[in-house]
């Protein structure tokens, strides 16, 4: 896969704090392959924002309102 020059690239701390989730969870969904990534030399990697973006979408929850 080609880096799009259009396409914006995470960092995994970037990816927990723009979500406030944790690190754990992002290395969860990152070795589940649930999120896709580049992975660049032998520790780095950075998530494309279009595959971050599906797997917040997969992983969306919806609250239902009580008073329905």
């Amino acid at each position: 896969m080609l880096l799009q020059h259009n396409q914006n690239y995470y960092t995994k701390a970037e990816v927990t704090e723009i979500l406030n989730i944790s690190l754990a969870k992002v290395n969860r969904a990152l070795a589940g392959k649930e999120l896709g990534y580049l992975k660049i030399g032998k520790r780095s990697v950075r998530i494309p924002e279009h595959d971050l973006q599906k797997w917040i979408k997969r992983n969306e929850v919806v609250l239902q309102s009580v008073n329905q």
